[in-house]
């Protein structure tokens, strides 16, 4: 688990002061933020899958291989909207993680109230009280500069094929992407901030974006670490939401459903932020 920065909030108050502070327009930081529901390292869907099915090392990005090819060749039977270019590759990793394909794509949103739903939505149970009550742990939100990220990401590219790759990454064209995360021997230990030109319903309504570890064959924690300034407060943050901020928020019904759940085809699981339910 990365040793970083955290803070405690308490109270609604105490979020709302968080959010002005990292939303605040005279300060030069982006943050990115994603909302878990208790203390625990970011996974991917494909390193929570590898994991389930104790798959390792090569195999890893093996099996990430097959997953975007098969989806690609079978997405046009089941598809209700223009199939996207084949080379348009981070549309299709967007697509897979939009229809829950496990990709290397981890989701993050530039809304900290956002991020602080998804935290809140589904609590993690910790125990019971003395009289057969159940106890939760502290939800949590990840809070990443997007803009730290990205000066990596420059040095990174120029390193590996100068101010061309640069400008093929700033096209988002599928020779960028497969350059840095398909065909460097060995992967390189990074963390890119991605978005496709196009954004899919839920991407947009959910300001959302992803980031993507270089090295699928170790964790997203791993990709992280190796970034030069991972422990700095200015960079990485975990924040914890205390349990009682939780009822407090619930109580005054501060989350409606629309701030972070668009109007999908499929029909959206419960809103409660005190019965567990299943995220889409």
């Amino acid at each position: 688990m990365l040793k970083t920065f955290e803070h405690t909030i308490k109270d609604w108050d105490a979020l709302v002061a968080l959010e002005k502070e990292f939303s605040d327009v005279t300060n030069p930081t982006e943050w990115v933020f994603r909302g878990e529901a208790k203390r625990q390292e970011p996974k991917t869907s494909l390193e929570r899958v590898c994991e389930q099915f104790a798959i390792k090392d090569a195999g890893i990005p093996r099996l990430e291989s097959l997953l975007t090819y098969e989806f690609k060749r079978n997405y046009p039977v089941f598809a209700q909207s223009v199939e996207p270019n084949l080379d348009d590759i981070i549309y299709w990793i967007s697509l897979m993680r939009h229809y829950g394909a496990p990709t290397r794509f981890l989701d993050f949103s530039y809304s900290f109230f956002i991020a602080s739903f998804f935290a809140l939505e589904r609590p993690a149970e910790s125990g019971r009280d003395r009289n057969g009550n159940p106890e939760y742990h502290s939800a949590a939100v990840w809070a990443i500069n997007k803009g730290w990220l990205t000066d990596h990401m420059k040095r990174l590219m120029k390193k590996i094929d100068g101010t061309r790759l640069c400008r093929l990454w700033e096209n988002r064209a599928g020779e960028a992407f497969s350059k840095i995360f398909w065909e460097q021997n060995p992967p390189r230990r990074t963390i890119f901030a991605v978005n496709p030109f196009r954004f899919h319903e839920r991407l947009h309504v959910q300001q959302g974006l992803f980031l993507c570890p270089g090295d699928v064959s170790v964790s997203f924690e791993n990709n992280l670490s190796a970034l030069k300034g991972w422990k700095e407060k200015n960079n990485v943050r975990l924040i914890l939401i205390d349990s009682a901020c939780r009822r407090e928020m619930v109580s005054a019904g501060r989350y409606p459903e629309e701030i972070a759940r668009p109007k999908l085809h499929t029909k959206p699981t419960s809103r409660s932020i005190f019965e567990p339910a299943t995220l889409n």
